[in-house]
């Protein structure tokens, strides 16, 4: 026992001398922490004596890097004093390696996390060098390397200046400074990329049952190519994962529903710098869709299911028909749930290709009570209230009732859509209701009705006719209190690729409308109204978290002036859904005392910059431009009315609650110096 004693005394007196031998050195320069040779040699003679030890041998304690890699360039930090680090990577001919090193690798990941020794330092660097070998293959360059070393920075001037190569370029970027502490540099080297291969798509379990020639639908795919990755496309990891799904696509879109995934297997072929896949895939039963069966449904008639039915019975199995006729039931408004599958057992035992298709339906409260409060500068307070009933003769008919009450304008309206009236693409629509509204351009009493139809030509191309007819009480400016009628025949084309009406953050959207009206207005008059209408949005940072929205509007007015129809006819420019930061109404052609009067052509501009702070928070920043003209098309000479602001969104399950502040650009004299408004969904 007293021989082992001493044995581990004499080791314990060999690592005080090591750390006395690292402290004592010095250097001036940035140097990278290795092992020295003299290091090297005591920590041998250290593991001799250990090994000696009569009772075997005992493991040796490790030694601190701090310790046993030249730390003597940069002296231990005191207890508990954070070591501030920066980080610089360079990625010489695949910037999107330092790019997603930078996005993603433990060194910037836990860069707001305080490392209070080298060894940590060391630890995230190891880690952050083995996220870097996996993006090195993430991008197919399957031969590269990444390296990594920890220098010391030396004084503020190093810290404020990034090192320069000799050809003058920036070393790499820094992505964040330190007040003092060390430079963490990672270095990749790409080397070549590799190319897509030979690639093979297997089917397992025996022999398929191919589509029938009849059925009109593509053949499953034998390689990789047939599914959109194309030969010698480089050989990035998600391109590749991403073919592969799609060959689970192909098979559930061409009669295989319970196709799955048996295995991959991918080789590199470096002599060619290749990689080559074979996927195998079990594809299950091959399903005819046959008729529609229901567990249990909500008060909607079979005739509403078939009328939504996306196939021809006997057609192979799609999951994206399936899809598009989930997206027809949601729209609805009618289910809270929906699951669609293949019947269990075949549906003709003569034949047992064909199966049922299963719906499993939970139901949502056909009718709706609600409201909500609103405020804008123009108009005040106001109250809006509704109801909604989404079946009324079970045929997913709905009918929604709508009351807006503000202080200058109370409104009644009814809204009616009768799905799939004489077409399945096709739906009956009416509307009609009452307003009473007073404002600086005119006061009326009205009454209104519209009807006709609405038809879908695709997923993004749908168009709408009706006829409409309007009378009643109208004080212009200048004029006394008059009766007017007119009818008209207005129409829209829409084409839209926006992933939401309330809150799009991708795709877009055109609307282009015409109608033609006659009516008396004092005196018999006839015009035709045009407006297009355009939006986009496009995002810029992942899963929509910032979204750039434009819009676009103009209007004309054909065969009569603004002055000569009633102002339901004509255009104007300003206020919540216009130009924001200007009254209601007011920018336009005015009169003696500056009351708008209405114009004959329009033109608007908008720009906002969403960002979504959290899942429920968005902050969002806009400017608004636009204008109404006396003539039917707009006076270049004039120029627009622009409004900026900023505002705030809280996210529901109805769409956005909208908060704006705006100001006027060009302040008018009689212009207030900013605007708010509150209401829901975006602005467009």
């Amino acid at each position: 026992m007293n021989q082992r004693m001493a044995i581990w005394k004499q080791a314990f007196f060999l690592l005080c001398c090591l750390l006395l031998a690292a402290c004592a050195g010095g250097g001036a320069s940035p140097a990278l922490l290795g092992v020295g040779a003299d290091d090297s040699s005591l920590v041998a003679r250290a593991e001799a004596i250990l090994a000696s030890d009569p009772a075997g041998a005992v493991p040796a304690p490790s030694i601190p890097s701090e310790v046993a890699s030249g730390a003597a360039e940069l002296p231990p930090p005191r207890d508990r004093d954070p070591i501030p680090y920066t980080v610089e990577c360079e990625a010489p001919g695949a910037p999107e390696l330092a790019q997603a090193f930078q996005s993603g690798a433990v060194l910037y990941r836990l860069m707001d996390v305080p490392v209070h020794s080298l060894t940590s330092l060391e630890q995230r660097l190891a880690a952050s060098l083995k996220d870097g070998r996996d993006m090195l293959h993430s991008f197919g360059y399957y031969s590269g390397q990444v390296t990594g070393s920890i220098l010391r920075i030396r004084d503020e001037e190093d810290r404020a200046a990034p090192e320069t190569r000799a050809d003058g370029r920036e070393r790499g970027e820094r992505r964040r400074s330190a007040s003092g502490g060390v430079l963490v540099r990672v270095e990749f080297a790409p080397g070549p990329q590799y190319l897509m291969g030979e690639s093979r798509v297997l089917a397992e379990a025996g022999p398929l049952l191919r589509p029938k020639p009849a059925d009109d639908v593509l053949p499953l795919p034998a390689t990789l190519e047939d599914v959109e990755l194309a030969a010698e496309a480089p050989a990035v990891a998600d391109d590749v994962l991403a073919a592969v799904d799609r060959v689970l696509e192909a098979y559930r879109n061409r009669g295989y529903p319970f196709a799955e995934l048996s295995s991959t297997r991918y080789t590199l072929d470096h002599e060619a710098l290749r990689l080559e896949a074979e996927v195998r895939v079990n594809p299950g039963d091959f399903v005819r869709m046959g008729e529609i069966e229901v567990n249990e449904s909500p008060s909607v008639s079979k005739e509403y299911f078939d009328a939504l039915r996306s196939w021809r019975v006997g057609r192979p199995w799609s999951d994206r028909r399936m899809q598009s006729f989930r997206e027809r039931l949601q729209q609805s408004g009618l289910f809270q749930s929906i699951d669609i599958a293949p019947g269990e057992a075949p549906e003709n035992p003569e034949d047992p290709e064909l199966r049922t298709v299963r719906l499993n339906l939970t139901g949502a409260p056909e009718r709706t009570v609600g409201g909500a409060l609103k405020y804008d500068s123009d108009f005040g307070p106001g109250l809006q209230a509704f109801w909604t009933h989404r079946n009324i003769s079970d045929h997913a008919d709905s009918l929604r009732l709508e009351m807006p009450l503000w202080k200058d304008m109370q409104e009644f309206t009814a809204n009616y859509r009768h799905p799939f009236a004489l077409r399945e693409d096709q739906n009956f629509i009416a509307q009609g209701g009452f307003l009473n509204q007073n404002t600086d351009a005119y006061e009326i009493q009205s009454a209104a009705a519209a009807a006709g139809f609405e038809r879908r030509f695709s997923r993004q191309w749908r168009a709408t006719l009706q006829a409409s007819a309007e009378g009643g009480y109208l004080k212009d400016l200048g004029a006394e209190r008059r009766r007017y009628m007119m009818l008209g025949l207005p129409g829209s084309v829409t084409y839209s690729t926006a992933n939401s009406l309330l809150n799009a953050t991708r795709g877009m959207r055109v609307t282009v409308s015409a109608a033609p009206y006659t009516g008396v207005y004092g005196n018999d008059f006839s015009v035709a109204r045009g407006r297009v209408d355009a939006a986009a949005y496009v995002p810029v940072a992942d899963e929509d978290e910032l979204v750039i929205a434009v819009r676009g509007a103009y209007g004309s007015l054909f065969g009569a002036k603004a002055g000569e129809v009633p102002p339901s006819v004509r255009f104007y420019s300003g206020g919540g859904g216009s130009v924001r930061g200007y009254a209601f109404q007011s920018l336009g052609p005015r009169d003696a005392n500056n009351r708008p009067l209405g114009g004959s052509s329009l033109v608007e501009l908008s720009t906002e910059l969403r960002w979504n702070i959290t899942d429920v928070l968005g902050l969002v920043a806009f400017v608004d431009g636009g204008a109404a003209y006396d003539t039917s098309s707009p006076d270049v000479d004039a120029k627009l009315r622009w409004g900026a602001g900023l505002g705030m969104r809280y996210h529901t399950a109805i769409g956005p609650v909208r908060l704006d502040v705006a100001m006027p650009l060009d302040k008018r004299g009689d212009d207030d110096s900013f605007q708010f408004y509150i209401s829901i969904g975006q602005s467009f």
